[in-house]
């Protein structure tokens, strides 16, 4: 196979040219130099996008809770952003972004994020009190047919009387045990 895209090479330039094999250890070896002499931030970007891949975080903090961790922070500097990962429930890399950012919102932008909040929480009683009308007119519905949602259909539900008539378990009796002797 080499000869095939030798032909018309001098002898001494067929001698330097290389196999597959060779190539691709010379190729990650130049790779690897390359990667050695990047500088520190490009490694450190390379291994958090291996780590975490693309940032799209399932749970978002509220502006008081990346408040409450920047606080944190800075009165406890000791504290690692794994044990602030866990205490906050969320992952490590979204601790260091939030530490990493400096972004605060100026007054235009708090009175945006106000009424966005405030909008929010209107549509969510909205939401609610559609859901308790739902509900009502679904009682109404079943009453009218002599049943309620939920209500028993005349099965059998494995209780033979009343509860109160059942009786009760006896207390267990206290043993002692060694660590009351050790007390």
């Amino acid at each position: 196979m080499l000869r095939m895209f030798t032909r018309g090479v001098s002898r001494s330039a067929k001698d330097t040219l290389l196999t597959a094999p060779t190539l691709k250890q010379k190729l990650a070896k130049e790779e690897k130099i390359f990667q050695k002499n990047l500088p520190e931030w490009t490694k450190r970007d390379k291994s958090v996008k291996l780590r975490y891949g693309s940032w799209n975080p399932s749970k978002k903090l509220n502006r008081q809770q990346i408040q409450d961790i920047r606080n944190m922070t800075i009165s406890l500097p000791n504290i690692k952003t794994v044990e602030l990962a866990s205490m906050f429930r969320v992952s490590p890399e979204a601790i260091r972004r939030i530490l990493k950012s400096n972004w605060v919102p100026n007054e235009s932008d708090e009175e945006k994020l106000l009424e966005r909040e405030e909008k929010r929480r209107l549509e969510k009683a909205q939401r609610r009190q559609e859901e308790r009308e739902q509900v009502r007119k679904q009682q109404q519905e079943y009453s009218g047919r002599g049943r309620a949602p939920g209500a028993n259909s005349g099965r059998n539900t494995g209780q033979k009387g009343p509860r109160h008539t059942q009786q009760r378990r006896p207390a267990r009796t206290f043993h002692r045990d060694m660590a009351d002797i050790i007390d």
